[in-house]
């Protein structure tokens, strides 16, 4: 992975699948070929993705909501909720090798009844996934209890908090140049597909600690299905033992039942043939196992679990302030995730 770029927020531009380009020093759009974008590119720098609100539309009150961080303002908006002024945000700054020769990919956007063809993003060269810290989080807590990863409305029921849409990054993003390997045989998809191992809360987030860090990701999972998982992850070290058994479970799941291979329609003998194959290698699923999706393949979060499939694994009971929360053996929230493309 190639080192961070120097991140300066007051001078640094986001970019919007429009074409729309904003300027943190300018504090307007500018266009694609203003003096200062071009000189501030020659420097192997490029935009952020713009940000999106609730809905998935990336606005200027979404963009607005991480630029009152650092007291920068979008002319068009007027007002900044008083809730963002007292986060803190810390941007990683991760390039991505995305092949756009690739058939495009159809991104479901979640509460929406719409698609996004990803091939209309082409012109953004590199895209960051959002380090999330508890400071940015603590805002929309209540009494600093577990806070809810999506929204879960119920008609007669006060919604509970929840944790803002516009955080998540598309898992893509960030590990799509970690789902192949150089080896890629164009007539077989399957070959050259890899597993990226992450710890990751799906349901809801307790207290965050400084260490590890971690990042909100919405996953495409299951086919034709085009499920979208939302989790709080960290990256997890595969042990290299370990990798060629589990990229082969990866491969065969690729594309799987015609593409219908999702945690809605699943097949018992998927099921068994997974809960077998962790078995040979010493690991289980009892909990989790209604996770499994194509393109995410889990593993119980034990710490047996973590010491087996990973290099320096953290410890389960620092990794987070359990405080308000029950962590039993039969939990599947965290779980270790074998995330890798989807195929639709």
């Amino acid at each position: 992975m190639a080192a961070a770029s120097s991140y300066s927020p007051t001078d640094w531009y986001w970019k919007a699948q429009d074409g729309r380009l904003f300027s943190s020093a300018k504090a307007s759009t500018v266009s694609p070929t203003d003096a200062g974008f071009v000189a501030w590119s020659a420097n192997g720098r490029a935009p952020t993705a713009w940000p999106r609100d609730e809905a998935g539309v990336t606005t200027d009150a979404a963009l607005q909501e991480v630029l009152a961080l650092y007291g920068i303002s979008v002319t068009s908006v007027r007002a900044v909720p008083q809730s963002v002024t007292r986060a803190q945000a810390k941007i990683a700054l991760h390039p991505t090798d995305i092949d756009y020769e690739r058939p495009p990919r159809w991104s479901t956007l979640r509460r929406q009844a719409c698609f996004e063809p990803l091939c209309q993003i082409k012109a953004i060269a590199e895209l960051y996934a959002l380090i999330v810290t508890e400071d940015m989080l603590a805002p929309h807590r209540e009494e600093g209890k577990p806070l809810r990863l999506t929204r879960e409305s119920v008609a007669y029921l006060r919604e509970p908090p929840h944790v803002p849409s516009r955080l998540f990054s598309d898992s893509a993003n960030f590990l799509q140049s970690s789902w192949r390997s150089e080896q890629v045989d164009p007539h077989d998809p399957r070959n050259g597909l890899q597993v990226v191992p992450v710890l990751a809360f799906v349901q809801s987030v307790p207290r965050l600690k400084a260490k590890p860090e971690w990042m909100l990701l919405r996953h495409q999972a299951g086919g034709y299905g085009c499920e979208q998982i939302c989790m709080i992850a960290t990256r997890l070290e595969l042990r290299p033992a370990l990798k060629p058994a589990l990229d082969a479970i990866a491969r065969e799941g690729y594309g799987a039942e015609a593409g219908h291979f999702s945690s809605s329609d699943i097949l018992a003998s998927r099921i068994a043939r997974y809960v077998n194959a962790l078995a040979e290698l010493g690991l289980d699923c009892e909990s989790s196992w209604r996770l499994l999706t194509e393109s995410v393949y889990p593993i119980d979060a034990t710490q047996e679990n973590l010491d087996r499939v990973a290099n320096s694994a953290p410890q389960l009971s620092d990794i987070v302030d359990w405080d308000g929360s029950i962590r039993v053996r039969y939990s599947s929230d965290p779980a270790i995730l074998l995330l890798t493309d989807n195929s639709d």
